[in-house]
């Protein structure tokens, strides 16, 4: 018997090993993809899978309302379509349909839609219509996405305030601009899965609402003093002819800017191009502002004491040489020398450069910086400059008695304002502001301005002094009558400067910059206004154009305010008690007169006739000095006062007929109070 076959044994051995080879290599090509993709291209793989299901988004959070000081919005944002298309998805697009549901060019469209890339924006922010329009064409390659719209639903009100933005939400102007970077708020980076279709759904819940809005600004401006100062700037504006026109009305005492008006205005859900209409002019534009400076001469003057109120200052004729050149008053003088109160009331360059010149160079240029002359006032809005004084080392005699009446020099209408408040409250330089508050969504406030004393200039009782030679300016005989408001005292100051002629490098014969400023109550002011108009024709002079715009807006401003009003010179509860008095005792001279009447018991102001050729001696009990002599004088009375304070006692007694021109002898007592 035979053995196995050797060669038999070997080939079934290398058929055994090459079938196990070939079930082991399959595990084995297994095993060695299954190391590469799981060791060597582990991250790699994960990171596209992930990339495949997960998506990271920025979420853009609303921009934030701008509001007014009492709320309202100005400015707001609401949710709009953007539509795009995709040039390598969108085929055989029907260009013209399209174009014209979103209201473009058809050549445009086509473009965009040939253009080379997977992205191109068609129109951004449609309106409703548009959007449905489109939607409706169900068109392959075009989509939309949600943006946020920014609307101004006041339209005009305060837009040089407010400003707007540009097509990307980014502010361009006014508080959009200054504080974009709070009403923008942060981008906020979320997870978002994306499911077999494609839609995206939020991986993170709870992403905060806060998270998801910019800030609130609240501005300082009052929306009914601020529609009213555009109201009468647009009339005075029109009336004067004027080329243009700006308003500023102010708190003297906290620097708060309720109301800033230009005009030209504009439209910021439409801005336009007209940069024109877009300029804010009060806190951009510098003028020469002419003779409302001489109010901060007359304050400097005081508190070095080169003048008091009753000082006489040789005036001539109205022409003061100095050199090569003359001042000029703009009326002959009605006498050869005028009080320092006078200067102001008649407003007499030749006066203010007297007073200017016994200041020197270097006073009179120490005095309007410490004023804010040549110096930001750092109001919070873009653009503004400082201004120009001249140099007080280079300062000639001419240069020192132009700038005393606000020639030779430049300063915003914003710059002047916030030198009147200065006068206005005390004489505390304040830092004006027009943004009061800025509030994250989540209630942290950013800012809360407070009232700002960025140096004090001169002293209160300097302050009250110069206070009571403006209010001369709106009385009788005053250059700014016309501001004068019914019940109200008035400090004021009216201007008309020649505006530089960058031809003959002088003064242009019929171009001018005509103004008025000034704050109610006088004693006691609560608001503080400028106005001014640019090259008015016809009439020029500020107490014509400028002042009757002022009494406009200063009246509703403190109507606004819940100013009551205080009589024009007197207190309104001293002119009422005083016409009641005068009506009882013209009934029955034979009583005496009755004890104060009760505010509620006062009845309207009236005239009455006088008895014969003589006058009726009213009852001036309790009255003010002021209010004693105003009333002597609508009879056609003076006053012999005597002391100071109110009226104790008066001889003749009250209710006599004595002739007009009678002294009526008139005690005063510091003490006396009326129960």
């Amino acid at each position: 018997m035979t053995g196995p076959d050797p060669r038999a044994a070997r080939s079934i051995r290398r058929r055994l090993a090459l079938c196990g080879a070939l079930f082991l290599l399959p595990p084995a090509a297994i095993l060695a993809r299954a190391v590469q993709l799981q060791v060597q291209q582990g991250d790699r793989l994960a990171g596209m899978a992930r990339d495949q299901y997960l998506r990271e988004l920025e979420l853009t959070p609303r921009r934030g309302l701008v509001t007014d000081a009492h709320g309202a919005p100005l400015a707001a944002s609401a949710e709009a379509d953007s539509v795009f298309v995709d040039p390598s998805a969108a085929k055989d697009l029907p260009v013209e349909r399209l174009a014209k549901a979103l209201h473009l060019d058809a050549g445009f469209v086509r473009r965009r839609a040939s253009g080379k890339g997977s992205f191109a924006w068609l129109k951004r922010r449609v309106s409703p219509g548009e959007a449905e329009a489109v939607r409706g064409l169900r068109l392959e390659g075009v989509g939309n996405v949600k943006e946020f719209r920014r609307f101004y639903p006041q339209r005009e009100l305060a837009s040089h305030v407010v400003g707007f933005v540009g097509i990307d939400n980014d502010g361009l102007e006014g508080a959009e601009r200054a504080w974009d970077h709070a009403l923008r708020g942060s981008l906020l980076e979320v997870r978002a899965i994306r499911d077999a279709r494609g839609a995206q759904l939020l991986q993170e819940p709870g992403v905060p609402s806060a998270a998801l809005s910019g800030a609130t600004v609240e501005l300082s401006i009052d929306s009914a003093i601020q529609h009213a100062a555009e109201q009468a700037l647009a009339r005075g504006v029109a009336k004067a002819n004027a080329r243009a026109g700006m308003i500023v009305v102010m708190d003297p005492h906290t620097g708060a800017v309720l109301a800033l008006a230009n005009h030209p205005t504009y439209n910021p859900n439409a801005p336009g191009s007209d940069l024109d209409s877009r300029r804010n002019r009060a806190v951009n534009d510098t003028y020469e502002p002419g003779s409302t400076v001489k109010v901060f001469t007359m304050a400097g003057a005081l508190a070095d004491g080169a003048v008091r109120p009753d000082t006489r200052v040789e005036v001539g004729d109205g022409k003061l040489p100095i050199g090569r050149r003359t001042i000029r008053d703009s009326h002959r003088p009605p006498a050869p020398e005028l009080t320092a109160t006078e200067v102001l009331s008649l407003s007499s360059n030749v006066g203010a450069a007297r007073i200017g010149l016994r200041l020197g160079p270097a006073r009179l240029s120490a005095w309007l910086r410490a004023f804010g002359f040549a110096e930001r006032t750092g109001v919070g809005l873009p653009g503004e400059p400082r201004g120009q004084l001249q140099d007080p080392e280079r300062m000639k005699d001419i240069g020192t008695a132009t700038t005393a009446f606000g020639q030779g020099m430049s300063a915003t209408p914003l710059q002047v304002t916030t030198a009147l408040c200065a006068v206005a409250n005390g004489g505390r330089l304040l830092r004006p502001y027009v943004v009061q508050r800025v509030v994250q969504a989540d209630g942290t406030p950013l800012l809360e301005r407070k009232p700002e004393v960025v140096r004090e200039v001169i002293a209160p009782a300097t302050a009250r002094t110069l206070a009571g030679m403006m209010v001369a300016v709106t009385r009788k005989g005053g250059t700014g009558t016309l501001a004068a408001l019914p019940g109200f005292d008035v400090a004021g100051k009216t201007g008309t400067a020649q505006k530089p002629d960058p031809l003959t490098r002088g003064y242009s014969a019929d171009r001018r910059f005509s103004s008025f400023m000034g704050f109610a109550p006088a004693q006691r002011p609560r608001v503080a206004v400028f106005v001014g108009l640019d090259e008015p024709k016809g009439d020029v002079y500020g107490g014509l154009v400028a002042a009757p715009v002022f009494r406009e807006v200063a009246a509703e401003a403190l109507r606004q305010l819940g100013v009551e009003p205080d009589g024009v010179g007197v207190g309104a509860l001293d002119v009422a008690i005083a016409q009641k008095r005068l009506e009882r005792a013209a009934s029955d001279a034979a009583r005496p007169s009755d004890p104060l009447v009760a505010e509620d018991e006062l009845g309207d102001e009236g005239e009455l006739p006088p008895a014969g050729d003589g006058a009726i001696v009213p009852d001036l009990t309790g009255l003010s000095m002021r209010a004693a002599m105003r009333l002597l004088h609508e009879r056609g009375l003076e006053a012999d006062p005597s002391g100071t304070g109110r009226a104790l006692s008066q001889e003749p007694k009250a209710g006599r007929t004595v002739a007009r021109g009678t002294k009526v002898r008139v005690v005063l007592n510091e003490g006396w109070r009326s129960g």
